[in-house]
């Protein structure tokens, strides 16, 4: 069993529910539900902490869809759990001595979405959309009926708050994810792109088309490359996996020399 903090691993990243991880210093796994977290003893599997979203009538009405589930690094050496629900985000932090804290837990308007824990911690990336869409024939958009725009956002852990808005996707994120130094950020979305984004200032520095409906982004561990999977609309054509030099990417789009096939 690995030590898996899901950060840049394939075991934690793109995580639907029900999913476990594995935290070292607190002898624990992290169990992803429905409805929020349970922690369990390593070695006796027994539950010893359960923290649950508490959910309203329009989330038992779409029933227990969940978005989305990260585990990372805390800016010390806690774990940081991030868990999502149909309209809900709950963030968790759990120490070495097995004492959780709450960080926060958000409602949102719309659905809740992607979410990705910058490396550096502290700083969360979250993605929402709207539920004005008709399930396979318009994809989720970031603007709801009254063209009110949900975009990506980064939130800063200590204040609970955003602090950067990423406007550039017309439909909701599906998945992100943080470079290893936490200078970069990746996202991909429903309306069928990948933006590469300045973490920092919230500047999108590139943009790409992708085929397909569904799609997932991931980092290499040394920040070179950037993986993208995208199941494509025809399901006899199965997915679509590209690796993409992000340097190349980068200095082509400052060279206006268009777009650099991965």
């Amino acid at each position: 069993m690995n030590d898996n903090l899901g950060d840049h691993g394939t075991g934690g990243h793109g995580t639907t529910f029900g999913n476990l991880f594995w935290f070292a210093p607190a002898k624990s796994v992290v169990h992803f539900t429905h409805d929020g977290v349970r922690l369990l003893d390593e070695a006796t599997g027994e539950e010893f902490e359960r923290q649950t979203f508490k959910r309203d009538r329009r989330e038992d009405r779409w029933g227990s869809c969940g978005g989305d589930a990260r585990v990372g690094r805390t800016n010390g050496s806690n774990l940081m759990i991030v868990a999502i629900s149909r309209h809900r985000y709950g963030v968790w932090e759990l120490d070495a001595h097995r004492k959780v804290t709450k960080n926060f837990e958000t409602v949102h308007p719309g659905l809740a979405g992607a979410c990705a824990i910058s490396p550096m911690g502290g700083v969360l990336a979250l993605g929402a959309a709207s539920e004005n869409y008709e399930w396979g024939r318009t994809p989720p958009s970031v603007f709801d009926a009254d063209q009110r725009e949900w975009p990506l956002e980064l939130w800063k852990v200590e204040t609970r708050k955003p602090y950067v808005s990423l406007h550039g996707h017309e439909g909701g994120a599906y998945d992100v994810d943080f470079a290893p130094d936490g200078k970069l950020l990746a996202s991909v979305s429903w309306d069928r792109t990948m933006i590469v984004w300045d973490a920092t200032t919230g500047g999108m520095l590139l943009r790409r088309p992708l085929d397909g409906l569904w799609h997932f982004v991931q980092f290499s561990r040394d920040g070179q490359h950037l993986l993208t999977v995208s199941h494509l609309a025809d399901a006899r054509k199965g997915v679509r996996i590209c690796v993409w030099n992000v340097d190349r990417m980068l200095q082509a789009d400052r060279a206006g020399a268009g777009r650099v096939k991965p």
